[in-house]
């Protein structure tokens, strides 16, 4: 399945959700630290994101206020697997071309 922002939105609030085990429906401009994201669910929550996306996050963005809102983490989510898939493709486009 192809990765779009929607999806990417859509998987993200499912993860976080789990990971902040809030009774109601989080969206995706709630602040992670108001919705009960505290420093070690946030790990938790890197880890299942790695998991889900089949990512590596970068160190320099595991910090706890790198990210303030679900938009912010699929965003960056998005950019980096567009990132990829343009780093992919200029790699097929260099082999070919020989």
């Amino acid at each position: 399945m192809t990765m779009n922002k929607e999806n990417i939105i859509k998987k993200v609030t499912d993860i976080i959700q789990k990971e902040s085990q809030l009774e109601f429906t989080i969206k995706i401009d709630d602040n992670l630290s108001d919705i009960g994201i505290n420093s070690l669910n946030f790990i938790k929550m890197i880890v299942r994101l790695e998991e889900a996306f089949d990512i590596e996050f970068p160190d320099e963005v595991l910090e706890y206020d790198k990210f303030n809102t679900i938009s912010e983490v699929a965003t960056y989510i998005n950019n980096f697997l567009l990132n990829n898939k343009k780093i992919i493709s200029q790699e097929e486009v260099n082999k070919e071309n020989g």
